[in-house]
């Protein structure tokens, strides 16, 4: 993925830049799956939040109407 040249400069690193670099590259992946996991979650729960407030307002204008039903008998 990385050329060469990269790889070989990171082997010519002191350990303390190349522990360094590892955590910043871990940070940015997390960072990302962290990001993609909550897009992921929002999307989940708009559509739950659509499907919670369809089934509410049934059910409330079931009641609704019963109610109306039984002050008109």
């Amino acid at each position: 993925m990385y050329p060469q040249s990269v790889k070989d400069a990171v082997k010519k690193m002191p350990l303390n830049r190349k522990i360094d670099l590892a955590n910043a590259l871990l940070d940015a992946v997390l960072k990302k799956r962290i990001q993609e996991k909550g897009e992921e979650l929002r999307s989940r729960l708009d559509i739950l939040e659509k499907e919670l407030n369809e089934r509410f307002n049934k059910q409330l204008d079931d009641m609704l109407e019963s109610l109306l039903d039984n002050l008109s008998e």
